[in-house]
């Protein structure tokens, strides 16, 4: 099932939300489709599947099981999921989360999620995700002054998780 939208505002907004964020994905709440929508021109966007239409619970699920720390994955399919999306943005709210992933290749970097409903259709919810890895590294050097602690401490997670 394809959506029609209006071919300028369309492009308009491809190149507003690809200069700011990786991807924007449209979840058609009466079919479960997460439909991607605009990405960023790489040759792969670890943890996003292509090529047919995912069901976002797929997308969720192969994102899971690939990027997220194993003490993190409860935590993360339970923000995620979306049950939880559905009731967080019912009232027109934004609901945005933010996990540490792993990066092919063994970089870790921080990402926000943010869902929320399109304006005029209660059954249609459009999430991006962006990097915020300099962001939440930033604060924690200015808060503890521990950027190399903090980063000490992610390393010595991921070679105990693959261990």
């Amino acid at each position: 099932m394809k959506f029609e939208y209006n071919k300028k505002k369309t492009k308009l907004y491809k190149d507003i939300a690809s200069a700011f964020f990786e991807f924007t994905n449209l979840i058609d709440l009466k079919t479960g489709i997460c439909h991607i929508f605009t990405h960023k021109e790489r040759k792969i966007i670890p943890y996003l599947l292509f090529g047919k239409e995912y069901t976002y619970d797929e997308q969720l699920d192969y994102f899971l099981k690939n990027s997220v720390a194993k003490n993190d994955v409860n935590d993360a399919a339970s923000k995620m999921s979306l049950k939880r999306i559905e009731k967080e943005t019912k009232n027109g709210d934004t609901y945005a989360v933010t996990f540490s992933i792993l990066l092919p290749g063994g970089k870790i970097r921080f990402k926000k999620w943010r869902y929320s409903r399109l304006n005029g259709d209660d059954f249609k919810i459009i999430f991006t995700r962006e990097d915020v890895t300099d962001v939440v590294l930033s604060q924690h050097d200015s808060v503890t002054k521990l950027y190399s602690n903090e980063q000490m401490i992610v390393e010595s997670r991921l070679i105990l998780e693959k261990n």
